[in-house]
């Protein structure tokens, strides 16, 4: 399992998987500010741009198992 693999400060530990309801769940710590849903909604001043950017790097992360620096506007593209 790719996730399981993962060791970054910006992704949190897979602490195991289950069944529920027929379906395979895999759990993680509990997230006080909750899913980025949730997150977004609480603060409309949320930098999206910023989520949907360090989301991709993710989902790169996790398909490529490789580690990337976090996503940060503030940082000027090299090109």
């Amino acid at each position: 399992m790719a996730w399981g693999a993962l060791h970054h400060p910006n992704v949190l530990p897979l602490l195991g998987v289950t069944m529920s309801e027929n379906q395979l769940v895999m759990v993680a710590e509990w997230m006080e500010k909750g899913n980025i849903n949730e997150f977004v909604k609480a603060d409309p001043n949320a930098d999206r741009l910023e989520l949907v950017c360090f989301s991709l790097k993710v989902v790169t992360l996790v398909r490529n198992r490789r580690l990337f620096d976090c996503c940060s506007s503030k940082t000027s593209p090299k090109g």
